[in-house]
């Protein structure tokens, strides 16, 4: 069934947005008021500053900016700016939520929490981090042409069972940890990326990452490692380029728990230069991770490639792997 079209424009019945207490409350309202079929609300042209999220929690939702859309979270909101899927944890499952074409501010030297009212107690809304974007248990979810600048915890977060999400053309940088993270996200691709100058990693991985595909992606400046991963497997990287991490490249190693190192990861046409720490690390004893076809390392400080005794790590076409430092 065709998405309904439901265009909000700067009034909301005969009410100016002006005189709202909350400038995005007639984005809610708008969402609201769709049909439980489902349909699409499009903002218009404009900035608008936001004391609470925007919650898409309904399946066969759209929500898009019209023009140019910047949406900032509000002073000391400690929440996050757009949650896509349920609220409770763990979330209802949804279905066919999209988000377009906004710029998203996180205002995150303003806000004092990591977690949504609160201090990550594990406790009602504290579950959720203060998010450019937080996915919940949301299949054949799409985000495009989206930026986030300085979300008070990651940029765009996936969790509690994502499954097919489609997410392109996205900049998401100086979050005060990660650019893009991923937990319990399967089957999911991600493509034409910008993850810059974050405080933490460009891209986090953890706790069943599994059997998705990253294409076209640059990951700059980040003050930690350009790529972290644990129990994450069977993934796909292709065409990465990871420059001026403030540690390793990218990051490979298991947590305390067992079986949790990322195994049988594939990363096809890599390049990683001036790293502070090794162009790749495997830190633990993982198993069936793959370098295939071109890879180029240039002046990482701690060399291209870092093993731990015992790792493996295959290189399908030795001869195609450019290295300007000593391997350790």
């Amino acid at each position: 069934m065709p998405l309904k079209k439901v265009l909000i424009c700067l009034t909301l019945g005969l009410v100016p947005v002006a005189s709202l207490a909350d400038e995005c409350e007639f984005i809610r309202q708008a969402l609201a008021s769709l049909p439980p079929a489902g349909g699409q609300v499009l903002i218009p042209t404009g900035v608008y500053t936001c004391d609470s999220p925007i919650i898409l929690d309904h399946s066969h939702t759209s929500l898009k900016g019209v023009g140019s859309v910047r949406l900032k979270l509000a002073d000391r909101a400690n929440a996050p700016l757009i949650i896509m899927g349920q609220v409770q944890t763990p979330p209802t499952p949804t279905t066919d939520i999209e988000v377009a074409n906004l710029f998203l501010d996180g205002n995150k030297d303003q806000q004092q929490f990591e977690c949504w009212s609160g201090d990550c107690t594990n406790d009602g809304k504290t579950t959720i981090r203060n998010n450019g974007i937080s996915v919940r248990g949301l299949s054949d979810g799409h985000v495009a042409d989206v930026s986030i600048d300085g979300a008070r915890s990651g940029g765009i977060v996936s969790e509690h069972s994502c499954y097919r999400l489609k997410v392109e053309r996205l900049t998401s940088m100086h979050n005060y940890f990660d650019g893009l993270a991923g937990y319990e996200t399967y089957q999911s691709l991600y493509s034409d990326l910008l993850l810059a100058e974050n405080q933490a990693a460009g891209i986090s991985l953890d706790g069943q990452f599994n059997s998705n595909k990253f294409a076209n992606v640059r990951i700059l400046r980040n003050k930690n490692v350009g790529i972290f991963m644990r129990e994450s497997n069977h993934n796909l990287f292709v065409n990465l380029d990871i420059e001026d991490s403030g540690s390793h490249g990218i990051f490979l190693a298991q947590s305390e728990a067992p079986n949790s190192c990322p195994e049988n990861n594939i990363f096809q046409n890599l390049e990683v230069d001036r790293s502070r720490g090794a162009g790749f690390r495997l830190n633990d004893v993982c198993r069936g991770n793959r370098i295939s076809g071109p890879a180029k390392f240039n002046a990482n400080q701690n060399g291209c490639l870092s093993l731990k005794k015992g790792a493996n790590l295959q290189i399908d076409q030795p001869d195609q792997i450019v290295c300007t430092d000593s391997l350790h």
